[in-house]
């Protein structure tokens, strides 16, 4: 696990399209906590998209399906709670350095 946080934070340094953000404990319950979902989000017209992964099935929802929005807002909730971009690296070094 050490060297799987430390490519995280390598990658993320080097790459701009890769962003990690992390929620540190400290910050407690948050919305992501409920149900693990991707949100992906498209430009020139296209609809956004959310799945969620449930135990052995997964469900798409898409379009103007009012729960994609409120995944949006769930999204956004998230990233208000989650360290900066250099706060997470910093923190996945350290913790990777815990662990060695």
């Amino acid at each position: 696990m050490p060297n799987q946080l430390r490519s995280l934070a390598d990658r993320t340094e080097r790459d701009h399209l890769v962003t990690v953000r992390v929620i540190p404990f400290e910050a407690g319950a948050h919305v992501g906590l409920i149900d693990p979902f991707t949100l992906l989000e498209f430009e020139a017209g296209l609809p956004d998209v959310v799945f969620l992964d449930a135990n052995r099935s997964a469900v798409m929802i898409s379009g103007d399906d009012p729960r994609v929005a409120e995944f949006a807002e769930d999204f956004e909730e998230l990233i208000e709670d989650a360290l900066s971009v250099e706060e997470s690296i910093k923190l996945m070094r350290s913790v990777a350095d815990d662990m060695s």
